[in-house]
């Protein structure tokens, strides 16, 4: 989960905390015409590539134009270069040649794409032409090197800064995606002297003044990923894939597999078939059954396997949270992992973003994003808006809907006000660029921040939609304390059943003066929200079968009405027991909602919605169920 700096691609929609007050939002600092931004989410470059009139140019991170777009073709910045090239076009690199049948099934054509014939050079962080455009091959920067080949076939250079050549090397064999940079300061080069790779393929580490430091036995050596946390994956025996467009080697098989220090020793060692680089001191190792279904787990720099390896798929730790999934596809469900290996949620979850100041965004498959506290999995708050999520980065959290309209919110889950954009770029670097048509606009993080609206719970709902007839009534539950955390922004929507949850759970505060105590136990294998188990262990809520609470599904009214009355029986009220209601459509209403509909009717609490029906299959709103509990707080407190 180590992505520090997100596009469109990754994009969070964050419930409000408590009510807060809006605030105008700063202006711009700058505005780029620009389609596309290009930026790598792992590097601290201070600019960026932006697409305009396609053509590439660059821009420092506020907003100030580095270099024109007039580049054919241009790398994100990493290590403060980018590769650039005047010359080449987009081609086919490979057609796998889909029928009408699987185009439909994988929805595309299966052509391949990439940018041919380019020679490149690179771009420094003031926009300069720091190296000429003379290369065929050009690889990204890292810690002041980079490989170069001036022809397809020529030999692998090391250049630094200036584009002074260090070394060269003869036979390196790179395939077309794959590549090569350096890592704590050595890179690892794997060279061949012959078509058989498991057999002719060896590596060689290398220092940044091109000395050998270590050659490998192995036949196979993770040189994309190099050493990370001062190791570095290998296996002694490897069986190697050989299908498809041959764009990047694959391997299937293992033997002899673990990993090396920086001397080359063996130092863990372990029965696997995958390995994977290791981060935040965890790294992925993995198994195949008889059945070759792959299953992953976890181990620590001491070989330890702290997550067993049980599981379908991972997202690799991040300040000190990892995470596992069971299942596949559309069942897969994921959950948070620390690096002792306890597990912080339940598996729920479809996407997991990387842990950032605190909090860490998960999305359920239904689309719920949720951000929860890193070291508890606890929820901070929730949302139903949002497609996709990003970690917080400098206090902010951007949002785009399903509908492409963006929000960007602060980290209590307040909304920060801003122009109206589609897409935007997220940067722990202090800015923000949100797009608005054909055109970015920058603003500083701090200042968009700093407009946030306070998390206090006001009696002004100008900040929200409210609908014209509710406001007043709204306005006053809050001043009651009726409005729990997690309600949105868009009060007419209808109300999930989580949020029904908590306006109960804060209507017994509100009655009784007291706080509602922790839950005992949680008996749902779908959440693990402790406002859900507190009004569940209360009486207030109850699941709905085998185990399952189903938070994010929508409450009708006549489960509104048992839910609500049931706060008043647990304060000791008294419901009397009823077989039908006077409604007209009583025969629609469950049985067991008919005692609390008809008391609840009866206190002018709940009402019918004319023609003499209660309409008990209807939704429910979030400003309904607010009113609802505010009449239940005057009238029976």
């Amino acid at each position: 989960m180590k992505k520090k700096t997100l596009s469109l691609a990754l994009a969070l929609a964050v419930c409000l905390g408590l009510l807060p007050t809006a605030l105008a939002a700063p202006a711009a600092i700058a505005t780029v015409k620009a389609s596309e931004i290009v930026f790598n989410t792992g590097d601290d470059s201070q600019a960026v590539i932006v697409q305009s009139g396609g053509k590439y140019g660059a821009y420092k991170l506020d907003g100030t134009q580095l270099a024109a777009p007039e580049y054919a073709y241009a790398k994100s910045y990493s290590d403060g270069m980018a590769a650039v090239t005047k010359e080449g076009s987009m081609q086919v690199i490979f057609d796998w040649e889909f029928d009408e049948e699987q185009q439909k099934e994988y929805g595309d054509d299966g052509k391949i794409w990439e940018f041919e014939d380019g020679k490149y050079g690179y771009l420094d962080e003031s926009g300069k032409l720091a190296i000429p455009m003379k290369y065929e091959k050009a690889f990204d920067f890292s810690e002041d090197r980079a490989f170069v080949r001036e022809t397809e076939d020529g030999p692998l250079l090391m250049i630094d800064k200036t584009g002074k050549v260090i070394a060269s090397y003869d036979n390196v064999d790179l395939w077309y995606y794959e590549t090569v940079k350096f890592s704590e300061g050595l890179a690892i080069l794997p060279l061949a002297d012959g078509e058989n790779y498991a057999e002719s393929t060896h590596y060689i580490a290398v220092d940044k003044s091109g000395k050998t430091v270590y050659s490998y036995m192995d036949q196979y050596v993770d040189f994309e990923n190099g050493y990370q946390n001062g190791l570095v994956a290998v296996a002694e025996q490897a069986e190697w894939g050989t299908g498809g467009p041959c764009l990047e080697r694959g391997v299937n098989g293992m033997g002899g597999a673990g990993y090396r220090d920086k001397t080359g020793k063996k130092v863990i060692s372990g029965d696997y078939d995958e390995l994977g680089a290791f981060s935040d001191g965890m790294a992925m190792v993995a198994k195949y059954d008889d059945d070759w279904n792959w299953k992953c787990g976890f181990i620590n720099t001491n070989g330890d396997l702290v997550v067993p390896m049980e599981y379908t798929t991972y997202w690799s730790f991040d300040n000190g949270i990892g995470a596992v999934s069971k299942g596949s596809g559309e069942d897969a469900a994921g959950a948070l992992v620390d690096k002792n290996g306890k597990f912080l949620t339940d598996f729920l979850y479809s996407s997991i973003w990387g842990a950032e100041d605190g909090l860490v965004p998960v999305r359920t498959a239904s689309g719920v994003i949720t951000v929860l506290d890193s070291s508890t999995g606890k929820t901070v708050f929730t949302t139903k808006d949002g497609k996709t999520g990003s970690p917080v980065l400098g206090g902010l959290m951007c949002a785009v809907s399903e509908a492409g309209k963006g929000t960007v919110y602060d980290a209590k889950g307040s909304v920060v006000p801003t122009v109206a954009f589609s897409d935007f770029l997220i940067s722990d670097g202090g800015f923000l660029w949100l797009k608005s048509g054909d055109a970015y606009h920058v603003f500083r993080s701090a200042d968009l921040a700093a407009s946030g609206s306070e998390p206090e719970t006001p009696s002004d709902t100008s900040a929200y939609q409210v609908s014209n007839w509710a406001k007043d009534r709204v306005a006053l539950a809050v001043e009651a304390g009726l409005a729990p955390e997690g309600l949105g922004n868009d009060y007419r929507v209808d109300i999930t059943r989580a949020q029904f949850a908590a306006v109960s759970l804060k209507l017994y505060e509100a009655m009784s003066g007291k706080k509602a105590p922790a839950a005992s136990e949680n008996p749902f294998t779908d959440t693990t929200d402790p406002v859900i188990l507190q009004a569940a262990d209360l009486g207030f809520v109850s699941g709905v079968g085998g185990g399952k609470f189903e938070p994010d599904a929508l409450v009708n009214r006549e489960q509104a009405a048992v839910m609500l009355s049931s706060v008043y029986t647990k304060l000791g009220g008294e419901i009397p027991a009823v077989e039908a209601t006077s409604f007209d459509d009583n025969g629609d209403m469950a049985a067991w909602a008919r005692t609390a509909v008809a008391f609840m009717n009866d206190k002018e609490i709940v009402t019918g919605i004319g023609g003499n029906n209660f309409g008990p299959k209807g939704g429910a709103s979030i400003e309904q169920a607010l009113l609802i509990s505010l009449k239940m707080f005057e009238t029976l407190k």
